[in-house]
C-alpha cells in the first residue's frame, strides 16, 4: 500500500500547529491578541512506501521572559494514524504553566490528500476554563495547498483560523504562502492578515524559513518571523494596544533508530516594548 510520507505529515503538522503555538505565547495580559505565527519548513507533496502506521510524540518546553513576565513551561504530546493515503487523524494535548496558573489544551487535526498536487489540513482545539487563560477556549483552522502548474516543486497555500477566548475576545487569521522544495532543501514563506476581537483591529505578520535533510535520517531548519500584534483592551474606556514583534528559531531532528528519534528546538522573540523571550524545547518521537 502506498502511504503519505512521514515528512509530509510532520511538516504539515508544523504548519498547522504553529499558529496555536504563537497564541499560547501571548503575554498574560493580552488574551485577545491576533498573534503572528512562524514556521521553518513545508513538505514536498509526494507519497512514499512508508510502512509505519502510527506516530507518537511527547516533549517539554521552557521559556524565560524578562520584564517580570516570568517563566513559561509545559509539555506537549500527540498521537496519530498515518496508515491511510488520504486521511491521517492526529490527537494533541498540551499543558502550560505560568506564574498565574496552569491550563490544558486538547485538539484534533487531519490532513486530507486529494492528489500529489492538492491537499488540505483541517482541525480544531479547545481548552477547558481554568483560573489562568493561556489558550483559546475554541479554535478552528484550515489550510489548502496546491501545486503551481508548470513549476515542479512549487506550491501555494492559503489558510484561515478563527479563535475565541473565554472573555469574549479572539480573532481571525488569514494567510497566503508559498513552498518550494528541491531535493533535500525545503523553503517556505507566508504573509498573515490578523483581525482581533473586539475592535476589529487589523495587523499584519509574516515568516520565512527553510529545512534541509532527509526523512529517516535528520532534518535541520531555521526561520524568522515579524509583524504587529494588535488588540483592544476592555476597560472603563476601551483602548487599542499594538506591539511590534520579531523572532528567530531553529531546530534539529535526528533519528536514533529506524523507529524513534529526538527533536531539539531553540527560539528567541522580541516583543518590542514588552519583553524578550528565550525558549527551548525537546521531544522524542516514535514511528511504528
Amino acid at each position: 500500500m502506498v502511504r503519505l510520507s512521514e515528512a509530509l505529515h510532520r511538516c504539515l503538522a508544523l504548519l498547522f500547529a504553529v499558529c496555536l503555538s504563537a497564541l499560547a505565547q501571548l503575554p498574560p495580559d493580552t488574551p485577545g491578541a491576533a498573534a503572528s505565527s512562524d514556521t521553518t519548513a513545508a513538505p514536498p507533496a509526494v507519497a512514499s512506501t512508508n510502512e509505519k502506521n502510527y506516530y507518537a510524540e511527547v516533549g517539554g518546553f521552557f521559556n524565560h521572559l524578562d520584564n517580570n513576565y516570568g517563566d513559561w513551561k509545559g509539555l506537549d504530546a500527540k498521537f496519530g494514524f498515518t496508515g491511510n493515503k488520504h486521511f491521517a487523524p492526529f490527537f494533541t494535548f498540551s499543558s502550560q504553566t505560568r506564574d498565574q496558573g496552569t491550563q490544558q489544551n486538547y485538539g484534533m487535526y487531519s490532513y486530507v490528500t486529494f492528489s500529489k498536487r492538492f491537499w488540505a489540513i483541517v482541525g480544531a482545539s479547545g481548552a477547558p476554563e481554568r483560573s489562568a487563560i493561556l489558550y483559546p477556549k475554541l479554535r478552528v483552522d484550515g489550510t489548502l495547498f496546491s501545486g503551481v502548474p508548470g513549476v515542479p516543486g512549487l506550491f501555494i497555500s492559503t489558510g484561515f483560523s478563527d479563535f475565541h477566548m473565554p472573555d469574549g475576545g479572539g480573532g481571525v487569521i488569514g494567510s497566503l504562502g508559498t513552498i518550494y522544495y528541491h531535493r533535500k532543501l525545503i523553503v517556505s514563506g507566508s504573509f498573515n492578515i490578523n483581525s482581533s476581537r473586539p475592535g476589529g483591529i487589523i495587523s499584519q505578520s509574516g515568516q520565512a524559513g527553510f529545512q534541509y535533510g532527509s526523512q529517516g535520517k535528520s532534518w535541520f531548519g531555521a526561520g524568522m518571523s515579524g509583524g504587529k500584534l494588535a488588540y483592544q483592551v476592555i476597560n472603563l474606556t476601551p483602548f487599542d494596544v499594538r506591539f511590534n514583534t520579531i523572532g528567530v528559531n531553529m531546530f534539529y531532528q535526528r533519528w536514533i533508530t529506524r523507529k524513534w528519534g529526538l527533536t531539539w528546538r531553540a527560539e528567541y522573540q522580541n516583543e518590542i516594548d514588552a519583553f524578550h523571550r528565550y525558549g527551548a524545547s525537546m521531544a522524542t518521537f516514535f514511528e511504528f
